[in-house]
């Protein structure tokens, strides 16, 4: 994975995070506290396997 396309898909996860909390507070009816923490759970979770899979790909390219 290149950086750019790190830094779009953070971008991306982040976008579509904030969009899932909005519409799960309006449409769903669910808690903010609820909605917030989920929110952030995606976040971190996908966060972490991008970084991951970035990572790998950085270090194979400086070998």
């Amino acid at each position: 994975m290149s950086d750019r396309a790190f830094e779009w898909s953070m971008i991306g996860l982040t976008l579509v995070v904030i969009v899932w909390m909005v519409c799960s507070i309006l449409f769903l009816h669910l808690p903010i506290a609820w909605a917030i923490i989920s929110g952030f759970v995606i976040e971190v979770g996908v966060g972490v396997y991008l970084l991951y899979r970035w990572g790998r790909s950085y270090l194979e390219r400086t070998r």
